[in-house]
């Protein structure tokens, strides 16, 4: 997607340089995934050995012992021996997945009790049609075959820029005093430039900034020009092409879909009052809580499925939303298509994101993100803050020309580190074993975790810290769960360092083989996610054999509790960041709960 290309693929190696490969890579020493279980004195089981809570310290003196589980016995030897426990090899494997599979520990899991609020779509015809007129007029305002009876088919749709186009022909300035009434005349008086300026400013000014539904919304003007700005300056950068302004206009079209909730609740019109909260994943979850679905899914069925609109681009600006937030998750129904034109433009809109939080939202955290990610368009710091002024130099610009303050601020250069000493919790030797792995896995990750939410927040620690140097690559998340597709094109991810594949044990079994062909021979780095309680050794031992010696077990909150404290710690400040006044019950007690059930909870004492 860059000037410049990386992520290539591999070139064929041999199967002697294959195996050499496969052995210098190999992170995880384990023969198969450990299980905790609820089976007596067994503390967890594998295929090929268990753990065992001591009781008769004699019975470990014999050579071989018998262990019983369920209904068979299996001969074993003992392999470790601990004061308060032993573990052992079975001589031959244990196979009754269905025991192991209903005898599992599993944390409590979050059921959403909101059904999904049914929207007629056709009852917001004014709104609907309005936006549809001012997105395709917009459009075709850029189309060199236009002509007059287009535009004006779409502007009669619009009062307010059909009214300031006459006012525009009747001023003093054209020269003339006979009044005019046409449009067409009107057009003709003014000219096509003057035209397109006049649409422009009247939708930027009057329309797509008259923040009626976020009355409260914080540098609402500022917040729209500045995506615009930084579109501008970016796009130099990269080789996506905006030929169409087909970017620019779904920036322009962003917060439709969240007007759309203010009219169903008045409340969230004084709940949407930044930047900070319209893109923070924990907004996604409190309008779960309200109306069974969410921003980004309602945007995808008004946009996209009823307008008709960004029908190639629009997944990218979702899968941009998982960038900015690994550990978002998107409804199950969702599906997305992905191709290299929508992951190029999730990354430019990832990046657009971040300077709309660091510059508008003045979030020092992101801050920091950016200025390292802009390196790797071939920008040195000072270079990158060279970038970062002319686009709010530009903003204000644009501001002052619509009779607007010039607010936005200069930017601060961010000396703030971020390191995982200085975000996970200290002498946690799970957390160091995680650091550890990750810097001897030469380019392939695969997280095993009993909370996909947790290894979500592992991933936006990973890939955002300076340990590794991810701070400072590109990188694309798929989300597995969502694939709509039939097949993956190791081309489409070419313009990338690092690729994510998020649950990558739901992939769909049609695509087990272009999966195979990417992590072989993808250039760069792959991270994978996968659940514990997906049983992946048993149900897809074709996926599991392909990434075993890259697994890193995340610490497990059902054995380490400071683990799991430190990430409630962790969802308790980012929700007091965010809700500010707003309150939420803080004395809640969790035990042996998913994080997303952790966040429901909290949210369920909210209200707005």
């Amino acid at each position: 997607m860059f000037g410049f290309r990386f992520g290539k693929r591999k070139r064929n190696l041999n199967k002697s340089q294959e195996t050499h490969k496969e052995e210098k890579i190999k992170i995880n020493r384990r023969m198969n995934d450990r299980y905790i279980v609820d089976l007596g004195n067994i503390v967890n089981i594998s295929k090929t050995g268990c753990r065992i809570k001591k009781q008769n310290p004699e019975e470990l003196k014999k050579e071989f012992i018998e262990v019983q589980i369920g209904k068979e016995k299996l001969k074993s030897i003992v392999v470790e021996d601990k004061a308060s426990y032993y573990s052992v090899k079975f001589l031959k494997p244990f196979q009754d997945s269905k025991l192991i599979k209903s005898k599992v520990k599993r944390l409590k899991e979050f059921k959403l009790d909101k059904e999904k609020e049914k929207i007629d779509f056709d009852k917001l015809e004014a709104q609907s049609s309005e936006f549809k007129a001012i997105i395709n007029l917009l459009s075709e305002i850029n189309n060199p075959n236009t002509d007059t009876e287009k535009l004006t088919g779409y502007i009669v749709q619009i009062p307010k820029v059909k009214k300031t186009i006459l006012e525009v022909a009747n001023s003093a300035e054209s020269g003339t005093a006979e009044r005019i009434n046409s449009l067409t005349t009107a057009i003709a008086r003014i000219g096509f430039e003057k035209l397109k300026e006049v649409i422009r400013t009247t939708i930027m000014k009057d329309l797509s900034f008259e923040n009626k539904d976020f009355s409260e919304f914080e540098h609402f003007e500022a917040y729209n020009l500045l995506k615009s700005t930084f579109l501008t300056e970016i796009l130099r950068y990269v080789t996506f092409k905006d030929s169409k302004n087909e970017a620019r206009l779904l920036f322009t079209s962003e917060t439709t879909p969240l007007a759309i909730f203010t009219k169903l609740n008045n409340s969230f019109a004084k709940y949407y009052t930044s930047v900070k909260r319209m893109y923070s994943p924990y907004s996604r979850y409190l309008e779960r809580k309200n109306f069974g679905t969410d921003f980004l899914e309602l945007s995808k069925e008004f946009i996209v499925e009823y307008s008709g609109l960004f029908k190639y681009l629009y997944d990218g600006y979702i899968l941009a939303h998982l960038n900015l937030f690994p550990f978002l998750t998107f409804p199950k129904r969702m599906k997305i298509s992905i191709s290299r034109r929508k992951l190029d433009f999730s990354y430019v809109t990832y990046l657009t994101l971040i300077a709309v939080l660091a510059i508008i939202g003045r979030d020092k955290k992101k801050t920091h993100i950016l200025i390292n990610r802009l390196k790797r368009l071939g920008m040195d710091t000072n270079k990158v803050m060279e970038f970062l002024n002319t686009v709010i130099e530009n903003t204000n610009d644009a501001l002052y020309n619509m009779g607007l303050r010039r607010s936005v601020r200069a930017l601060p250069f961010s000396v703030q580190t971020m390191k995982l000493s200085k975000i996970f919790p200290k002498d946690n030797i799970y957390f160091d074993y995680i650091v550890n792995a990750i810097a001897s896995s030469k380019g392939r990750i695969a997280f095993r975790h009993e909370d996909r939410m947790f290894s979500g927040y592992i991933l936006d620690f990973v890939l955002n810290v300076e340990d590794f140097d991810f701070n400072t690559k590109s990188f694309c998340i798929v989300p597995c769960e969502n694939l709509l597709e039939d097949e993956l094109n190791i081309e489409d991810f070419s313009g990338f360092d690092i690729i994510v594949f998020k649950d990558f044990d739901l992939l769909s079994k049609k695509l087990f083989k272009d999966f195979k062909e990417i992590w072989q021979k993808f250039e760069g780095t792959i991270i994978c996610t996968y659940s514990t309680y997906s049983f992946m050794d048993w149900d897809r031992p074709d996926l599991y054999n392909l990434v075993k010696g890259s697994i890193v077990d995340l610490p497990s909150f059902l054995y380490n509790t400071k683990s799991y404290e430190f990430i409630q710690k962790r969802i308790k400040e980012d929700l007091k960041d965010l809700l500010g006044s707003l309150s939420f019950n803080e004395e809640l007690v969790f035990k042996e709960e998913t994080i997303e059930n952790i966040i429901y909870s909290y949210i369920e004492t909210v209200f707005i």
